[in-house]
Order: structure tokens, then C-alpha cells, then sequence
């Protein structure tokens, strides 16, 4: 048989057909009469075919694939903050997956007007130009995974494999290849010690990527020693207990996967991610597709999603209502731009072309052969393929010679019996086929074999095949393993993986040959297919070991959820519904809750607990447990209506209030996360009030300073590391109640701020008193936010604040981190460093509470990080975008929250950019002042300085008022003076100096951030004296010069206006011209902040200005 050409070395591969083989004359004789030939010629012969070297009739969509990779990396290179999807839809076997593999994979694909890098053939009877590839760079990464219906119910399996075989994919790379992608690695990644940490726990093996070249001098490698080196990569520091992305902890570690593929992905190594079969993509992978899609800082990168438009999970959550909701989300996102390929089988002229390439033949001398194939397969692309292969090795084709005539035989007769499938509406027809000659002519124990694995996915491990083989049927561990060689041998499963998995793996060659492989199981929905997932469960239950069990839990739940519909015996369905709560504690783990979802549901249905009350009297601890985490899984999904109901569930059948406890608490998150948060903190403290630490029902302030104190004094004397060495708290009620002033504290904070203190300290005092706790983390957080706010304690404050940060090291609970970051780095930094170093930490809390289900802390998380680049002048329409990233998805889950604490921000935004806003300024519960803070700045900038001033006078003193209202006290400042001018009544520049007073004290606490806010207002009141003109404008200046250096487009607009200003008011002919240059450079500044009515104000009053001064 001739040989493959590869598609992965520099030279071209589509060479023409021609120069394959020397043209052969095909005749059909069992079509034209000549008698078919006998058993034993068609056993003697086997014919020659060959599979397609290039795709056929994919011309047009190879070319617009091609385009769009080509643009998105121009998009990357041009820095426009764009992401683009490709959505290849198509029946199975059309060739959706081998489009963008030929396509993008390794090299490029060659434009056929590139002269240099294509091989024109010019067929007489199509006269059409051939397309072809070429290996150009090598440097693209392709990663690709898949999904499949039997993977529904597990957690990032084609993820976690496609992750092992991008590692595999970087470390074969060549010298050359090798050294710019380490240096484009190390000259754009920008890793601290703690991501290149995470990365070497995850995967080892990437240490010769994350050892900086800059560090090591070593000189070249000889050319015989080149040769190694991607082995030695291979070899170094492999290690057989830590494989790369296998550990459960880090088999969808986000911050590790992002972090490498930020790392490698850039316009000229792009990445392009593929998902095959996007329509059966499991949750937590989904949720990772679409964080990927969300980040516009992976250059280069491109997603691509196949799907088949008849094979669409109708009815099933984890299909309809995700996958086509997320494609419609994207639709309707601007950052986002989605294209569809859709494609068809092949008509049949381009289906005559395939055959004759298979055939190694021209056109014409095949025509009968591929009419028939035609008419056989609809143009099926997969299907022709096997239908030849099939034909072939059945000998009903055969290439055979007869005195001076060659060419191709084809028995009709039986070769129509052969291809006869019936009619099925639940496989595709290749699919049937291949069930019918290949699978069902197998003998019975391969069969058995491949169902086993067919049920367990796509992609298996060959252990679990083995443990679901094993019975007393005698079947064992040996033959499962002949089995899957014969397998193999046969076409039917590949070996997949890298070099680096610990558990040996295989695959279907394609979706075709699972599909088929299933399908000898039986229907969808028969008895028959859940009888055969029953059994495997029961024996998987059996022969796997305990530490087998818990690493394949998942698989092993998706097999019992599968053969659900077998099981009759209630003991049988206790012992299945205590599997499904395990599961849904391995999902919760693994942060996917969409997958817990599933689990726990499953698991209510064999407590039938919905439709009688039996297993309440039967199993209560397990029933308990089940709907204690269904309600906090339902919490975690956004889906309130169910939280009540499992809530409600506990609260009436519940036979103490401990019972009830951990349900309360999941109500108190509910009413927290709504626009019911006096509920919240009433029920709140009624449960303290149970649990032995009641609070007075009106706290005064002498209340707080007493607190305050008792706390000072049970610190007094105690370092950190004495602190840290404090013992485990173990009293049950003390724990419980840490958990409910945790989850209080957020409502408290922002219907009753004044009461904020107590909940803190209290915290810190059962800490001390009672052991250190996982909820001690957040506790001493918070409590450094208290002693930071406005400037008293900075320096004790900064103190727990890095407590709590060694707290969460020490208990490694990575579902506080949001709730810590909230305070440390959105109100206890600002307070000593520039708050750009809280940037990333911000973020990497809002991805984290996104994962662990914290959804109100990711958002908190989310809007600290817009809020603070709004404070620094970055550009309004980039806030605007990450409003649509950030914010949007959580909208979604906890939306009267997102308004209460985002609205006013938000307004603001859209409405000194001009645009008409959907979020409103003002709201029911507004404690924290935030409507009044974002008014003055809306009225001043606006120039109505009187409702300024009134905004102002109308804020709440909150008691933890951060380093952040120096702006705000900056502003209220200006409007004041800038309301005297106009008044003339001078309590309001007695008001203006109160905030200069201010405003000094916090920028010697936090000069990098609010030093500029201060010298502004200086200055402003410095101009109120004539005498002062001097130090005036040295003031301003400093404020001009200060706002440049940190690059803020807000604050030095402000103050190139003030100067601008001032210089006008002088009356001076030569402060005239210096005037309007900074009343300009203002107005530039503003239109480059996207302040667009601003900006066109001030230019009006410029032009005009200019208009009278050329008059004059």
C-alpha cells in the first residue's frame, strides 16, 4: 500500500493523484455482466486503497477557517480586545473535526495563490486548482479535546487529557522552536514565584520551560546532543507519583491551566482550542471554554467548537440548556465574535473525485463504482471511507487483471446485501454500518469488551474496562487486555495520552466507531442498555479498591445515574443514593457544581424523597446530609426557587436545631444574596442568639469601643508566629457560630455598617479564646479592614491583614480567598502600597469564586477591581468591557446583589460616556453612601457644584471608610470651592479645608493613591489668595506633574482644567495663550477617558474662548 504523506514535515503533501500511481482502468464487473468472482480468488486478492490525502469539496470553508485564524491574530497584533469563536456544525462523518485539523494543526494552511508553498493539478474535467499545506512555522498549538454523552456526568476528562497532550506537544518541540518559545515565555508571561508554583505542582515536567534562560549559562548543545534533548526534557524530573494534571486537586486547576496557556499563546505561537462535540460538553469544561473565551489577555488564541446538528441532548441540562445558551450569550456579547461553518455531505462530483483518490484511479474509469458508492453513503465523506475499506477487506472489491484489461471489480450483488443497514433514527449511518460488517462479525468477548468501553466513553482507562470485565464468568484482567490489542489491531481503539499518564488509556479511532460500539448495547432508553450499566457498576463497585474508588468516584456515579432506570430494590437505592452524595462531594471539591447538580438530584430520586417521607423515617442522617448539600449546590447554581424547597424540606422534617443549622445557614447566604437582607440579619442573629453569642438588640457606640478594647487586650503581647501556632479550634457550637458571623457579617456590612465592628471582633475574640478555624481566615481579614479605615491603625491593620493570608496557607482553604482578598487587598493595601500591585490578586479572586461557588465574593472581588480602575483613571470604555466580563456572569445568579453593590458605579460609567444606562444611580438600601459618593462626582464634572455640595452633606459616616474616599473628599472639596466662587459664602471654604485636613492625614498613609487628590485641592484653595500666585502654581504643577507620572487620564484632566482655569481667572494677557493650551490638553484628556459629553462641553467653552480673544 502506498504510504501516507505527512502532514507535520516541510514538505508539501498534496501531491497530485497521477503522480501516486500510474492510472488504472475500473470496471464494475458484477455491474456490466462479467460473473463475480469465487470465494477463493476474493480471499487471495486483497486491493491496494489508500485514505484521502487532502479533504474533498472543503475548498471554501478551508479557506474561510483559514481567514479567520489569520484575522484573529491580526486583531491580537493590532491589541483590539476581541475574541472569536468558530462554530463548525455538520451531519457526523462530514469531516467537521479533520476540517480544522488539516486546517490549523502544526503548519499552516496554504492559499493556493501562494505560489511558493502549493503544488498546482489541473484535472481536465474540473480544471480546478488543488489546495495544500504546508508546515511554515510549527509553532501553533493546536489542543483538542472531546466530549461525548457517556462523559456528561464526569469533570474534565477531554480537558484534563487534552492539557497532558499539550505538555507532550511543547516538550517534543526542536531546539529552535524550543528556545523562542522560552524566550517569547519568559519576555511576555510576567510569572511570580507563586503562578510558576502552581505550575510546578501541577505539571513537574514543565520545569525546563519555567527555568529562565537569563538565569542559566550553559553553552550550545553539539549537534549530536541535539538529538536528546527533547527526550531529556522528556525524562527530567519525571516523577511516577506526580503526574502532570492527574492529581485530583489539580486536574482542573484554573489558575494552572490559564497561567500556561496565557504563557505559550501569542501571535506567533497561537493557540487554538478545539472542542469536538461541543453539543456534549460536560459542565465544568463548558465553564472552562468559557473562561477562556472571556480572556482577552491569551494572545493569539482562537476557540473552535464542532457539533452535530442531529444529535442535539434535547431535555437534558447539561446539553440544551448550557451549550446552546452559551453560544447565544457570546452572540450577544461585544467582545465576542462568533462565525458558523456549516457543512454538508458531498455531491457527486466531488464524491467521484474521493472514490478515485481511494482507488488511486482517475475519474472516468471509476464513474460506476462511485455512482453506486453514492447513491450508497448520500456523499458521506467518513462513510465513503469505510465503505471501501469494508468492501476491501470483505473482498467484494478487489483490483484484479484479465489478459490485457486491469482495473476494479466489484461483486453489486453482495456488496448491496453488505451495505444494507435498515433504517435507524438513533446512529448515524456510518455509524450503523459499522456496527453491522465491523463490530458484530467480532467475536462475542471483543464485543463485550468494547461495550464495556464503549459505555465508559469516547476516551477510557483500560483499568476500569478490566474491573467492569471482571465477574465470575471468568473473564479477567488478562483477557480484557487481549481484547483491547485485538481491538486495536483492528482499527477499532488507538492508545492516546502522553508519555506521562500514569494510568494506560485508549480511545475510539472516531465518534463513528463509539457510537457503533454503544449501540450493540442497546437503544438509548431501553432496559437492556440500564440493565448493562448496572451490572458494570456493580462490579466496578466491587473490584476497584477504596483509593480506586474515590479516584474514579465520578465514572463510576455517571455508570449508576445511566442505570437508574434497573434499579428496583429500595435497600439497592439507599446504597446508590449514599454513592450519588459521595459524588456530589467530589464535584463540590472540584468546584463543579452544574455536575453536582446531577448528582444530588439523582440522588433525592432514589430517596424518592420527593413523591413520600419514608426515607426521612428510614435513612434521616443520609437524608439529612442529601439535602443539606442539595440546597447549598442549588445556592451555588443560582437556582433560588430550589434553595427554598430543600430549605423548606429540613426545616419540617428536622428533628433538632443542629439538624437544622447548616440549612439555616444556607438560608442566611439566600437572604443575603437578595434584596431581603434585614431577613438576613434578623435571622442571624437569632441563631447566635442559639447558639450562646447573643448581641445587644440596639448596639451603641460605647458597645463597639468596648469590643474594640477587649479585643486590643486579648492580642496584647502576641506575635504572629505565636499566633499561628495557636490550637485547632475543636468546640462544635463555637464553630457553627464563626460560620454564621462569617456569612452575616456581608449583610451586616451593608444594612447595618454601624454594627459591622462588633461581628468582627467577635470573631477574633472566639479565635483566640476557642482555637484558630478555617473561619478565623476571614475574621482577623476584616478586622484589619476596621483598624485601617480612614487612616487610624494602618499599620496594625496591615498586620492581620497578612495574618489572615498565612491563615489561609496554613488551613489551605482556598473558598476564603475571595472573602480575604475583598479585605486585604481592596481596603487594607491601598493603605501602603500602589493599589495596581491589588490588581491581579482582584482578579484572581473573582476566578476563584467563581470556581468554589462564592459567587457574592467573586463579584465583590469584580466590582473593587473596576471600582479601583475607575479611581485610576483608566479609560471608561475598557471598564465598560470588563463590566461585560467580569459582572454579567454573576448578574445572573445573584442579581438584586450585583444592583445593590455595582448600580451606582455602573451608572456613573455609562453616563459620562454619554450612553443612556440600564443600571440606575439610587437604591432602596444604600447604608455605605455609595449613590452619594458617585453624585458628586456626576455633579461636578457636570458643573452643577450645588447638588454636588448637597450629595456630599447628605453621606453616611460608615465606620470603615476606606483610603478610596480621598476622590470622593477631593471632589466634594472642589465643588465646595468652586460653589463659594459663585456664592461667596465662606462656610464653604471652611468645609473645603475640613476635607484638605482629611485628605491630608490619608495621603501620608497612602501617598502612591491619594497624593494627587490632596495637592489638587491645595491648590484650589492656594488660588482663592491673590497674594499666593507663585505657590499656586507651583501647586498645580506638582498635582499636573503627579497625574502624569501614574498615567491617570482622570486626575489629570481635572487638573489641567483647575490650571487652566486659575490662569483664566488671573486676567492676565500672558496666562491667556498658557490657558486654553491646558484647558486643551484637559479636554484631550477627558475625550481619551471616553468622558465624551465632557469633552465636547469643554471645547465649546474653548472655541468660544478663542472666538473672543481673536475679537479682541
Amino acid at each position: 500500500m502506498t504510504s501516507l504523506p505527512s502532514y507535520t514535515s516541510a514538505t508539501l503533501v498534496n501531491e497530485d493523484v497521477s503522480l501516486l500511481k500510474k492510472q488504472e482502468q475500473t470496471t464494475i464487473k458484477g455491474i456490466n455482466g462479467t460473473s463475480p468472482p469465487t470465494n477463493s480468488s476474493r480471499r487471495a486478492e486483497r486491493p491496494s486503497l489508500t485514505k484521502c490525502s487532502r479533504l474533498h469539496g472543503r475548498a471554501k470553508e478551508q479557506a474561510q477557517l483559514w481567514d479567520i485564524h489569520q484575522s484573529n491574530i491580526q486583531v491580537k497584533k493590532e491589541q483590539r480586545r476581541t475574541s472569536k469563536v468558530v462554530l463548525v456544525r455538520g451531519p457526523r462523518g462530514c469531516g467537521k473535526t479533520e476540517l480544522v485539523r488539516r486546517t490549523l494543526q502544526g503548519g499552516a494552511y496554504v492559499h493556493k495563490k501562494e505560489k511558493q508553498h502549493y503544488l498546482t493539478t489541473t484535472n481536465d474535467n474540473t480544471a480546478s486548482t488543488s489546495i495544500s499545506y504546508c508546515n511554515q512555522s510549527n509553532q501553533g498549538h493546536l489542543m483538542v479535546w472531546k466530549s461525548d454523552p457517556q462523559t456528561l456526568l464526569q469533570i474534565g476528562p477531554g480537558v484534563g487529557a487534552a492539557m497532558e497532550r499539550l505538555v507532550e506537544d511543547l516538550l517534543s518541540r526542536s531546539e529552535d522552536e524550543w528556545q523562542s518559545l522560552q524566550q517569547h515565555f519568559w519576555t511576555n508571561a510576567k510569572l511570580d514565584a507563586i503562578q510558576i508554583a502552581t505550575l510546578l505542582l501541577s505539571c513537574p515536567q514543565l520545569k525546563p520551560l519555567l527555568v529562565n534562560p537569563a538565569l542559566v549559562v550553559s553553552p550550545p548543545p553539539s549537534a549530536a546532543a541535539a538529538g536528546s534533548l527533547q527526550q531529556r526534557r522528556r525524562q527530567e524530573d519525571r516523577s511516577e507519583e506526580v503526574q502532570p494534571f492527574s492529581r485530583p486537586e489539580y486536574r482542573l486547576d484554573y489558575s494552572a491551566y490559564r497561567t500556561l496557556l496565557r504563557a505559550i499563546s501569542s501571535v506567533d505561537f497561537p493557540m487554538t482550542f478545539m472542542t469536538d462535540d461541543f453539543n456534549w460538553i460536560e459542565p465544568n469544561s463548558l465553564k472552562w471554554v468559557m473562561n477562556r473565551v472571556a480572556d482577552l489577555h491569551t494572545e493569539g488564541a482562537l476557540f473552535v467548537g464542532t457539533f452535530t446538528d442531529d444529535d442535539d441532548p434535547a431535555g437534558d441540562e447539561g446539553g440544551v440548556s448550557l451549550w446552546r445558551q452559551t453560544i447565544e450569550e457570546w452572540k450577544q456579547q461585544d467582545h465576542v465574535e462568533v462565525t458558523e461553518i456549516c457543512l454538508q455531505n458531498l455531491d457527486e462530483s466531488t464524491t467521484h473525485d474521493m472514490v478515485a483518490e481511494m482507488l488511486m484511479t482517475d475519474n472516468g474509469s471509476v464513474a460506476a463504482i462511485s455512482s453506486w458508492v453514492y447513491q450508497q453513503t448520500n456523499g458521506n465523506p467518513q462513510y465513503i471511507e469505510e465503505l471501501l475499506l469494508g468492501l476491501r477487506n470483505e473482498g467484494l472489491l478487489r483490483n484484479s487483471s484479465e489478459g490485457d484489461e486491469s482495473g476494479w471489480i466489484l461483486d453489486l450483488e453482495q456488496a448491496s446485501a453488505s451495505a444494507t443497514i435498515g433504517t435507524t433514527v438513533e446512529i448515524a449511518p456510518v455509524s450503523a454500518y459499522l456496527a453491522k460488517t465491523k463490530l458484530a462479525k467480532l467475536p462475542e468477548a471483543l464485543q463485550e469488551v468494547l461495550k464495556v468501553a464503549a459505555c465508559l466513553g469516547s476516551l477510557f482507562e483500560t483499568h476500569l474496562v478490566s474491573s467492569a470485565m471482571s465477574s465470575s464468568s471468568g473473564a479477567d484482567s488478562t483477557t480484557t487486555e487481549t481484547s483491547l490489542e485485538l481491538a486495536k489491531e483492528a482499527g477499532i481503539i488507538v492508545d492516546c495520552f502522553g508519555s506521562f499518564t500514569s494510568k494506560r488509556a485508549c480511545r475510539f479511532v472516531h465518534n463513528s466507531m463509539h457510537e457503533a460500539a454503544i449501540s450493540l448495547v442497546g437503544t438509548k432508553q431501553s432496559e437492556e442498555r440500564a440493565h448493562f450499566h448496572l451490572v458494570m457498576t456493580r462490579r466496578l463497585l466491587r473490584n476497584l479498591s477504596a483509593e480506586e474508588l474515590e479516584a474514579d468516584l465520578l465514572t463510576v456515579s455517571g455508570q449508576l445515574i445511566f442505570g437508574a432506570g434497573a434499579i428496583k430494590r429500595k435497600e439497592e437505592k439507599y446504597q446508590c443514593a449514599q454513592l450519588a452524595y459521595r459524588a456530589t462531594q467530589g464535584c463540590v471539591r472540584l468546584t463543579s457544581f452544574k455536575s453536582a447538580h446531577k448528582s444530588i438530584s439523582f440522588a433525592i430520586d432514589m430517596l424518592e424523597a420527593d413523591t413520600s417521607n419514608h426515607a426521612w423515617r428510614e435513612e434521616y442522617d443520609l437524608t439529612l446530609a442529601i439535602f443539606n448539600a442539595a440546597a447549598e449546590v442549588a445556592y451555588a447554581n443560582g437556582d433560588f426557587e430550589l434553595v427554598e424547597a430543600r430549605v423548606g424540606a429540613v426545616m419540617k422534617f428536622g428533628r433538632s436545631f443542629e439538624d437544622k443549622l447548616q440549612a439555616n445557614c444556607t438560608k442566611l447566604c439566600l437572604l443575603g444574596s437578595t434584596d431581603t437582607i434585614d431577613e438576613a440579619v434578623e435571622l442571624g442573629f437569632a441563631l447566635l442568639d442559639e447558639l450562646g453569642e447573643p448581641f445587644p438588640k440596639k448596639p451603641s457606640r460605647a458597645n463597639i469601643l468596648y469590643s474594640m478594647f477587649k479585643t486590643k487586650s486579648l492580642l496584647k503581647g502576641k506575635s504572629d508566629e505565636v499566633l499561628l501556632r495557636s490550637p485547632v479550634m475543636t468546640d462544635g457550637r463555637v464553630i457553627a457560630a464563626m460560620q454564621v458571623l462569617n456569612i452575616l457579617f456581608t449583610s451586616v456590612f451593608l444594612a447595618k455598617p454601624i454594627v459591622a465592628p462588633l461581628l468582627a471582633t467577635r470573631m477574633v475574640q472566639l479565635s483566640l479564646n476557642h482555637g484558630f478555624c478555617a473561619y478565623s481566615c476571614a475574621a482577623f481579614s476584616v478586622y484589619g479592614m476596621l483598624l485601617c479605615s480612614r487612616g487610624t491603625y494602618v499599620k496594625e491593620g496591615t498586620r492581620f491583614g497578612e495574618l489572615s493570608m498565612r491563615l489561609l496557607d496554613r488551613f489551605q482553604t482556598k473558598e476564603f480567598i475571595p472573602r480575604v482578598f475583598v479585605s486585604v487587598y481592596g481596603y487594607i493595601h491601598g493603605w501602603s502600597r500602589p493599589f495596581e500591585q491589588s490588581f491581579e490578586p482582584l482578579r484572581r479572586g473573582y476566578r476563584v469564586g467563581l470556581e468554589t461557588g462564592d459567587i457574592a465574593f467573586a463579584m465583590r472581588s469584580a466590582i473593587l477591581y473596576i471600582y479601583y480602575s475607575f479611581y485610576k483613571g483608566k479609560p471608561l470604555s475598557v471598564l465598560a468591557e470588563k463590566r461585560a466580563v467580569y459582572i454579567e456572569q454573576v448578574a445572573n445568579v445573584h442579581k438584586e446583589a450585583t444592583i445593590l453593590m455595582s448600580s451606582p458605579l455602573f451608572y456613573t460609567i455609562d453616563h459620562l460616556m454619554g450612553l443612556e444606562s440600564v443600571y440606575s444611580l439610587h437604591h432602596k438600601v444604600d447604608n455605605l453612601s455609595w449613590s452619594q459618593y458617585q453624585t458628586i462626582i456626576i455633579e461636578f464634572i457636570q458643573g452643577d457644584f450645588k447638588n454636588a455640595v448637597l450629595a456630599g452633606r447628605q453621606c453616611n459616616q460608615v465606620p470603615y471608610a476606606g483610603f478610596n474616599l480621598a476622590l470622593f473628599y477631593m471632589f466634594e472639596g472642589l465643588a465646595n470651592l468652586a460653589l463659594f466662587k459663585e456664592s461667596g459664602k465662606r462656610g464653604l471654604v471652611a468645609f473645603a479645608r475640613r476635607r484638605l485636613k482629611t485628605l491630608d492625614r490619608i495621603s501620608k498613609q497612602a501617598a502612591e493613591n491619594c497624593l494627587g487628590n490632596f495637592l489638587l485641592l491645595e491648590a484650589e484653595l492656594s488660588s482663592l489668595s491673590p497674594r499666593n500666585h507663585k505657590d499656586t502654581v507651583r501647586k498645580y504643577l506638582f498635582a499636573i506633574g503627579l497625574a502624569d507620572s501614574t498615567k491617570s487620564l482622570f486626575e489629570g484632566a481635572v487638573a489641567h482644567e483647575h490650571y487652566g482655569r486659575y490662569l483664566q481667572s488671573c486676567g492676565k494677557k500672558t496666562a491667556a495663550a498658557s490657558s486654553l493650551s491646558h484647558l486643551q490638553t484637559a479636554c484631550s484628556l477627558y475625550r481619551q477617558w471616553n468622558a465624551y459629553p465632557k469633552a465636547d462641553a469643554l471645547q465649546s467653552e474653548i472655541n468660544k474662548k478663542a472666538e473672543c480673544e481673536t475679537k479682541s
